[in-house]
């Protein structure tokens, strides 16, 4: 099964993320020994698929090899002792009293181990012999990883057990690329650690393969965008880097789209990166690994480059012919260039980039800010130049973790919030529509895709509409409800759960919703009441009160996803005063 999660963001962009494309490899039963006494191992890739080299089967995915450390621990000592000193483990159809899963790890001096494609990766330089399980042993412990060349483990001087990995040469897209040499993209797979515990009833135990399932460090991204605005093309489209009050400029950068996030080094990339796998052995019955990326690598090069921008596909924005189609142009489009731009890093049969997962504690929500000009298709020559659109992934969707593919569509459509006047000035308006998070799909089969309405909050107090149009004024109640897929929810009374209602005091600052998806307010200031479909508040004078105005700002907060991966729907209203 190749499963999917869509979730598309609308207004002047909207976004789709798409994450986890489960492998769909052949993965080999984990059978019994034929004999309880001998060790023998299994290896399985995870849930990954199309993977930018060794593609396929496990086997295939791994190049035939990997190398596997394992330790014992007695009762009779403090240390471990040392099982399997980086024994190497290759992919051999046969069966043998070592061999029960097709994984063979016992061969002579001088033996040869061939990866997938045939080539030699190495002359086994001294014997590898059986292995018993020593049931007088408490537990033992075993890592893997490959490839052989790019992995070694960290072993403590004195008490043998493993403490982590040293995987050399890695490497992920961050920058722009249009040199013509696409960065090397090799993956590299860790098993993770298991801890196998002679009191163990059921598996993992003594006597059975041990099961070793492997995670591909790096992560696959891309990000679409197209427009769906009527009577129009994008003739020009330029991005914003974290922190810039300007669009992008240089030929190399202003045409890429550019994710940004307010963590410092939230993004990791560059070529020749080396990267530390630590074991963590404390949950001795579930332990873990964590990565963490440093300069060098396997060259002595450094190529680690940190940072709170992401650079995807170049989009040209150009008029479509038959044989220069348009970037950015149509939802429709069957190319991947219309859809994901153009990079020398970027798979050209699927867009996707290989990057280098985020490692930060906390994940950051992602922004997407835009430039671009719009020209009528009537023939009149007409162009309208929109400023500032920006569009917020919540956090909840923005973690990349290792051996994942995410996706994410921006759509540029009339319900734009940038401006097409002077976006510093209050006079000159957004566009009506704020960006809104639109569709979320779970679990699809692949080539399948179910549209979920945006939640959308309405508001009403009696009296508001004017010849002005609508004036929110305090000292009156403002009742909210709800609508997804065309139907009013129910609202729920308990807090942090799906469709609880929120309502906080922004003061006289206007801010719009993608601001609020990256900064959540941190306090409530306004107490609600909700029962059954409606939820009320009522502004009042004294919010206002101090203030050199006679307005202010409030932020009605929906949830639609509850936490701890939580996100949220919100909609601003301006309040007179009374």
């Amino acid at each position: 099964m190749n499963n999917k999660n869509y979730f598309i963001f609308a207004a002047a962009i909207a976004l789709a993320s798409c994450s986890v494309d489960e492998y769909m490899g052949e993965n080999p039963e984990f059978t019994q020994t034929t004999k309880e006494n001998i060790i023998g191992f299994g290896g399985d890739t995870g849930s990954m698929s199309r993977a930018t080299s060794n593609t396929g089967s496990t086997e295939q995915m791994l190049d035939n090899h990997f190398i596997v450390y394992g330790c014992k621990k007695t009762p009779s000592s403090s240390n471990y002792q040392k099982v399997f000193d980086n024994y190497w483990v290759w992919y051999e159809d046969a069966k043998t009293s070592s061999n029960s899963n097709k994984w063979e790890y016992v061969g002579n001096s001088g033996k040869t181990i061939k990866g997938y494609d045939g080539s030699t990766l190495v002359t086994l330089p001294n014997a590898q012999y059986i292995k018993y399980w020593d049931y007088s042993a408490d537990h033992y412990r075993f890592v893997a990883g490959t490839p052989q060349s790019q992995v070694t483990f960290n072993v403590d001087n004195t008490s043998k057990n493993v403490t982590g990995a040293t995987v050399e040469d890695l490497a992920g897209h961050i920058n722009p690329n249009a040199t013509g040499t696409p960065i090397s993209q090799n993956p590299v797979y860790i098993s993770a650690p298991i801890q196998i515990n002679k009191d163990n009833v059921s598996s993992p135990k003594y006597g059975e393969a041990v099961k070793l399932t492997f995670t591909r460090l790096q992560t696959r991204v891309r990000v679409g965008i197209y427009e769906t605005i009527p009577g129009y093309e994008i003739t020009d489209i330029v991005f914003y880097r974290q922190g810039s009050t300007v669009a992008e400029t240089g030929e190399t950068k202003k045409s890429n789209v550019i994710l940004t996030s307010a963590t410092d080094n939230y993004f990791n990339g560059g070529a020749n990166v080396e990267a530390t796998v630590t074991y963590d052995w404390t949950g001795e019955n579930a332990p873990t690994y964590t990565v963490t990326y440093a300069n060098g690598g396997g060259n002595g090069t450094s190529g680690y480059e940190p940072s709170k921008n992401w650079y995807g596909g170049k989009f040209a924005g150009i008029k479509a012919t038959s044989s220069n189609p348009v970037e950015a142009s149509s939802s429709n489009s069957t190319i991947i260039k219309d859809l994901y731009g153009t990079d020398d890093d970027m798979d050209e049969t699927t867009g996707y980039f290989t990057v280098l997962s985020t490692t930060n504690a906390t994940p950051s929500a992602l922004v997407i800010k835009c430039n671009f000009t719009l020209k009528s298709l009537d023939g009149s020559g007409e162009t309208i130049i929109v400023k500032g659109a920006t569009a917020a992934i919540p956090a909840a969707y923005c973690n990349w973790e290792p051996n994942k593919m995410y996706t994410y569509i921006f759509k540029i459509s009339q319900k734009t919030n940038g401006t097409t006047g002077d976006p510093t000035d209050s006079d000159d308006k957004p566009g009506l529509f704020p960006i809104t998070f639109d569709a979320t799909v779970e679990a699809t089969e692949e080539g399948y895709e179910t549209i979920i309405n945006t939640p959308s909050i309405t508001t009403y107090q009696e009296g508001s509409v004017t010849d002005k149009g609508i004036e929110y004024k305090t000292g009156k109640e403002i009742v909210i409800t709800v609508m997804e897929n065309d139907i009013l929810q129910p609202l729920s009374e308990t807090d942090n759960t799906v469709r609880f209602v929120k309502v906080y005091y922004l003061g006289q600052t206007e801010k719009t919703e993608a601001e609020l998806v990256v900064t959540r307010p941190e306090t409530v200031t306004k107490y609600v009441t909700i029962k059954g479909k409606t939820a009320k508040f009522k502004p009042e004078a004294t919010d206002i009160t101090g203030t050199t105005g006679d307005f202010g700002y409030y932020a009605i907060e929906y949830c639609y996803k509850a936490p701890p991966s939580a996100a949220y729907k919100y909609k601003v209203i301006k309040v007179k005063r009374e």
